[in-house]
């Protein structure tokens, strides 16, 4: 996020989370080799989905609904995590193709420009989108405050059920 603010580039996911687990552990004390870093930081591309995610994107992709990932994530922890996710997009879209981090809104204007279609007609969550003139929709599975922004999401809901019946 640093080195997006300072318009320095685009730093890979990785080096960040090598940084942030190596911060961590010096921090607590904790003694570690750097392929444990390695290790724990590439255990991220085999996240899978909360259960109700697979089957509303199947919902909602029968109503016409093209689906996209817009992730921090580099394109080769996207395509490592695409047989855990379990589902088709039609577009996985990493922030590497900006250069930038979200929220940056260079990030949306990406993938705008990659998905061909008006950003008035794309939700996505959430400040950065909305900053960026995008619909946006909150899935607050924490029931947590979403704060005092400006940008605040045009749909807030508790899963993706409860979005994908929202969406009719």
């Amino acid at each position: 996020m640093i080195d997006a603010l300072c318009d320095r580039g685009h730093t890979p996911y990785r080096q960040i989370g090598h940084r942030a687990v190596s911060y961590v552990m010096d921090r607590s004390g904790i003694a570690y080799t750097q392929e444990e870093v390695s290790w724990l930081v590439s255990e991220i591309e085999k996240l899978k989905p909360f259960p109700d995610v697979v089957a509303a994107l199947k919902e909602l992709r029968s109503r016409g609904y093209k689906l996209t990932i817009l992730s921090n994530g580099d394109r080769d922890m996207l395509r490592a995590a695409g047989p855990y996710i379990g589902f088709p997009f039609d577009h996985v879209i990493s922030v590497q193709e900006a250069g930038y981090f979200k929220p940056h809104w260079k990030t949306y204007a990406k993938a705008e420009e990659i998905i061909s279609h008006d950003r008035s007609s794309i939700a996505f969550d959430c400040i950065g989108a909305k900053s960026y003139g995008m619909r946006t929709a909150f899935i607050d599975r924490r029931k947590r405050p979403f704060g005092q922004t400006p940008h605040q999401p045009d749909l807030i809901v508790a899963n993706f059920t409860e979005l994908a019946a929202a969406l009719t």
